[in-house]
């Protein structure tokens, strides 16, 4: 199950646009355009691949800050619309320091069962 407040959200859009950064395999995008649409019924298409965004590597964590992203994300000018960025990078969130954090977002990126038990019950929070 999904969190219910994600699934509200989603509903009220007219499209999904899927963006992805960098070398991701053409069946993964495909596959989640497909999904996507019969999920949500919405019409998802697939962006033009963006860059691997360098402006938001850290060379001392040798990973990728996940907020300089999504901002850019944030910008994109659309109506109706929800963007998905797809990325195949190390990413990390400033804000999760405390290794528990840290290791719960890594598992519940990872889709083995690892979801919060909170989302579970619909609550995102």
């Amino acid at each position: 199950m999904f969190c219910k407040n994600i699934d509200v959200h989603i509903a009220m859009a007219a499209q999904l646009i899927i963006i992805p950064f960098g070398q991701i395999q053409r069946d993964i995008l495909n596959f989640l355009r497909i999904e996507l649409s019969q999920i949500f019924s919405l019409d998802v298409k697939i962006a033009k691949t963006e860059p691997i965004p360098q402006y938001a590597f850290d060379p001392k964590r040798r990973q990728y800050h996940s907020t300089k992203i999504l901002e850019w994300l944030k910008n994109i000018p659309v109506m109706d619309t929800r963007i998905l960025g797809i990325v195949d990078l190390d990413l990390y969130v400033p804000k999760l320091k405390n290794s528990s954090n840290i290791n719960r977002w890594k598992k519940h990126a990872t889709g083995k069962d690892y979801v919060p038990a909170n989302w579970l019950n619909g609550n995102c929070e």
